[in-house]
């Protein structure tokens, strides 16, 4: 059987003889399913087996089929193609493309018009052999129950000419297709243009284009009415195509007929002809077809005019007005051909008369018109009136539009007083704080943290709407520790102006960026499932004022001799204190922060943890060196920000925290302080002012600027070198103060103060703000001081700790202070054996001025308005009468006035020098030990500290510093 039927009954080419088939003449429709049947009738049994029949067949091509090799095809220049070559063979064949170029010599080979001389290329998607080749695909399809492959080739640009072969093979046998692929330039192949139909006199130019790779023997056929004498043939040769230009010049209207090109097909040896009528147009004069007529314009109106004229040649067109040539201007249009004028919003001086004239060979025709202007002064008065009355009422509607925009964006008086006292104010004379606020970025990417990465620990401080607490934070700048941070944030029930100031704070700090000697932002949590979050850095010793308060009873300024009783198993300590030495005068890098600004929340388990923390500082004694150090850390601080734009406006030891290394940072640059309830701050109206810290200019004219910073770090400076003390000792602050100051009168030298410290104070406040040091200069000041104070063993130098006078740090009364230079020759507190000096260093001595009598403070009745500090604070029944304006009339202070004294007095009211301490600095030390100076013990309740200010003494002066 083959696929079911009888085989013998379904062609007459099968034959079976016993147990064998034979097919003879074996054709592709034999191929299917024999079987055959065995079986055993008796016993009923029978089995089948199935054989299968392949026929292998040769490849075949079906484009073929169609023409065994056609015409050749024409493909336009730089054209894409796509060449189909479909396959059906037994196996499935593969098929190969071929290139075989064609050569330029127009030689009939067996392929009739390309040889195979140059060599064939296996063409690949992507190669570039001849003619670049996009791609090269096949798919696959039952068609008419045989299973044929079909092979695209995409040429993306036709530019050269040549054989495209599709080649399919396999084990019986290949077949090949050749498309021919001839690339023109010239439309069809063969093609005659006309430049244009010409005029009588014109030149006639006629161009036969054909195709080099299909045709030759190219020539003109004129027509009989042509003198063969007058014409004139041009040959050119192009790469793809060949043209013979005819020219024939100053023809007549005898030149018209049809004219014929002729050219031999290359492939089939037929003649082809193509054919071009021509008629050749006559001249004719100008003229024309519409005169132009007056017209009547109003004012602001358009006006066209049209000349309308014919002529052979296409005549040329001129526009006048007033016998004066018009050309295309601004407001003056000419349209195609200059045949139409138009005029765009006529004035009064548009009026006149308009001509047209059109000229060719023949001739010239002309016309002309009038143009009447009408309504031109009252047209311009209310054009005038109407552009005026619009321009006030856009004006005013933006003004008030403005005014409105404004006092919706106003802030309610709460807002104020937080924005009046952020502590920075950056570019003040431009734009308020609010909306420089608004427009300062907040990068979530940069600055966000998770919360689950922050654990809140203890709280550190308070304020009135603000809390501040330890917490442990990890992953801070991308690190794999954990860090102690300090974390601000709202208490519960802010207000959202509350909430703006801490955003405030937040983008200031992200402006102002990373200094060593600020407070750095570390992050910040701001997205919604929890409360604003300010991480920062956090200091553990606290702020700078409480620190030298706790360290009054350990000061000495010779900071060698301190160390020279320590015995060598102390040895690690000393390394210690010279460490200290090397990172202050290179000022390293370091990370830190605490917020002052908020009362600070301790309890006794949290001052036992901080003490064993901060034991490796506290054990130390505060020398010279340190506060000078910590001098020169602020100003380089506040350097920074004078940089960067910004204003303190509230620079005190309250916001000046102490890190690990002895290392400072500005804090409280950036919040709304809370102010209400510390009693630093004098209230004015409803609003408190830290009297003491501000210059003249900003009590009187609330000026605020780098200046007046400069100001209040002139009283920081007193505040380090009188180890924390309260500015103005003994002083009642109310308007016979400010008068006074602003009159001149300033504090005394600390105790501690150096001459060369007590001047830069008296630099800081001169009464002018523009005689005032700038914070580079006061950087560059205070480190020359700091680096003499760190000089190597072996060069002379002037202590910087050297006492010149009790308190002021002035010379002996036996010197002329105010007229003559003088030599340091007084003694440091304690040994002066390593004491070295220069041998003539002279120091310029300051001009005399007024300072404040410093008496203790009497004992006044303090109101329940948590105020009480030092006397700072008015009275309420004080406070109505309050002014800012220089009066005369000046209250008492306490009942004591100020004396006035002349130059002379000052020497004779000026003390004998005292040391610091009744015996050696090199004595201090810890609870543990015992201390030897010699061959005396001293216990440690003996330790060396500075006795208490006496604030009796007066020293006037009668010229303001220099």
């Amino acid at each position: 059987l083959k696929d079911g039927l009888p085989a013998a009954e379904k062609c007459a080419r099968y034959m079976v003889k016993d147990y064998s088939l034979i097919i003879k003449d074996v054709a592709e429709e034999d191929a299917g399913n024999y079987t055959i049947i065995l079986s055993i009738r008796q016993w009923n049994l029978s089995k089948n087996l199935t054989v299968t029949l392949t026929v292998n067949v040769k490849p075949q091509i079906y484009e073929n089929a169609v023409s065994s090799f056609p015409d050749p095809n024409l493909y336009l220049l730089n054209s894409k193609q796509v060449l189909t070559c479909t396959v059906y063979g037994i196996p499935q064949p593969k098929i190969t493309w071929m290139w075989y170029p064609c050569r330029q010599n127009h030689s009939k080979t067996r392929h009739g018009f390309c040889s195979y001389t140059e060599g064939s290329f296996i063409l690949k998607a992507g190669s570039n052999i001849g003619n670049r080749i996009q791609s090269i695909t096949e798919r696959t399809a039952v068609i008419e129950g045989k299973n044929k492959t079909a092979s695209t080739l995409v040429v993306a640009e036709a530019r050269s000419s040549g054989i495209y072969s599709c080649v399919a093979s396999n084990k019986v046998g290949k077949a090949e297709r050749n498309v021919s692929f001839i690339v023109t330039d010239v439309p069809s192949g063969f093609h005659i243009s006309l430049e244009k139909m010409p005029i009588e006199g014109e030149n006639l130019i006629l161009s036969c284009s054909a195709n080099k790779f299909l045709y030759k023997d190219i020539a003109w056929i004129l027509p009989r009415t042509v003198n063969n004498q007058t014409k004139a043939k041009r040959s050119l040769n192009k790469e793809y195509s060949i043209t013979l230009t005819l020219t024939i010049k100053n023809v007549s209207l005898a030149h018209s007929g049809t004219y014929a090109c002729r050219a031999r097909n290359i492939y089939t040896g037929k003649e082809v002809l193509q054919k071009k009528d021509v008629t050749i147009r006559a001249q004719e004069a100008p003229a024309l077809l519409r005169h132009l007529t007056d017209q009547t314009v109003n004012t602001s109106n358009s006006a066209m005019l049209e000349c309308q004229v014919r002529g052979i040649p296409e005549p040329q067109i001129s526009w006048f007005k007033n016998h004066e040539e018009i050309q295309q201007e601004s407001g003056i249009i000419l349209g195609p051909g200059r045949r139409m004028l138009f005029i765009e919003r006529v004035k009064e001086e548009d009026e006149g008369l308009y001509q047209c004239i059109a000229t060719n060979l023949k001739g010239s025709v002309e016309s002309a018109a009038y143009v009447t202007v009408q309504g031109t002064s009252e047209r311009s008065n209310l054009e005038l009136i109407t552009l005026t009355c619009t321009c006030v009422a856009a004006t005013l509607f933006w003004l008030l539009l403005t005014l409105f925009i404004r006092k919706l964006k106003r802030p309610y008086s709460s807002e104020m007083k937080t924005n009046h006292y952020l502590s920075i104010i950056m570019d003040p004379d431009e734009v308020p704080l609010d909306e420089q606020c608004e427009r300062l970025p907040y990068d979530a990417s940069k600055w966000e943290i998770a919360r689950e990465r922050l654990k809140l620990g203890k709280s550190l401080g308070h304020g009135a709407f603000g809390k501040v607490v330890q917490a442990s934070a990890f992953g801070i700048k991308k690190s794999p520790t954990c860090r102690i941070v300090a974390v601000k944030m709202l208490k519960e029930g802010a207000t959202a102006s509350e909430y703006k100031a801490l955003m405030t704070e937040l983008k200031i700090l992200i402006h102002i960026g990373h200094h060593l000697n600020i407070v750095n932002l570390l992050g910040a949590c701001t997205k919604n499932g929890g409360p604003l979050m300010v991480i920062v850095e956090y200091c553990k010793y606290g702020n700078l004022s409480n620190y030298l308060k706790s360290k009054r009873n350990f000061f000495c300024p010779n900071k060698d001799s301190s160390l020279q009783g320590e015995p060598m198993k102390e040895k690690k300590d000393i390394e210690l204190v010279e460490g200290k030495k090397q990172r202050l005068a290179s000022v390293t890098s370091s990370e830190s922060f605490a917020s002052s600004g908020f009362q600070e929340d301790k309890s006794l388990s949290d001052v036992e943890e901080d003490e064993e923390d901060a034991d490796e500082l506290y054990k130390l004694p505060l020398t010279m060196e340190d506060l000078i150090s910590y001098s020169f850390q602020v100003a380089r601080g506040m350097e920074f920000l004078s940089s960067r734009k910004c204003i303190h406006r509230d620079l005190a030891a309250r916001n000046i925290l102490l890190s690990e290394n002895n290392v400072v940072k500005i804090c409280d640059f950036g919040l709304a302080r809370d102010i209400y309830k510390n009693p630093d701050y004098v209230r004015k109206g409803d609003a408190r002012l830290p009297l003491k810290w501000m210059a003249p200019e900003s009590i009187f004219d609330k000026i605020y600027n780098t200046k007046s910073d400069v100001w209040s770090y002139g009283v920081l400076l007193w505040e380090i070198f009188s180890l924390g003390a309260s500015p103005y000792p003994g002083v009642q602050i109310d308007e016979d103060f400010c008068s006074r100051l602003k009159e001149g009168t300033r504090m005394r030298a600390p105790e501690q103060a150096t001459k060369e410290i007590y001047q830069i104070m008296l630099d800081c406040w001169q009464s002018n703000p523009n005689d005032r040091p700038r914070f580079s200069e006061l950087v560059e000041k205070l480190g020359d001081l700091l680096q003499a104070n760190v000089q190597q063993d072996g060069k002379d130098y002037i202590p910087l700790n050297t006492i010149f006078t009790t308190e002021s740090g002035f010379p002996p009364a036996s010197d002329p202070l105010c007229n003559e230079n003088f030599s340091v020759t007084s003694s440091s507190c304690g040994s002066t054996e390593n004491v070295r000096y220069i041998n003539t260093f002279k120091i310029k001595p300051p001009q005399c001025i007024k300072t404040f009598e410093e008496l203790p403070i009497k004992e006044t009745l303090v109101f329940n308005d948590y105020q009480a500090d030092s006397g700072m604070v008015l009275a309420p029944e004080e406070l109505k009468c309050f002014t800012w304006t220089g009066s005369k009339q000046k209250r008492a202070l306490f009942g004591m006035k100020g004396a006035s004294r002349s130059k002379e007095s000052v020497l004779s009211g000026i003390t004998e020098p005292r040391s610091f301490c009744s015996f050696s600095c090199d004595q201090l030390s810890d609870s543990r030990r015992r201390y030897t100076y010699g061959n005396v013990v001293l216990e440690k309740m003996k330790v060396c500290h500075s006795p208490p200010p006496d604030y009796n003494s007066v020293v006037l002066y009668s010229q303001p510093p220099i």
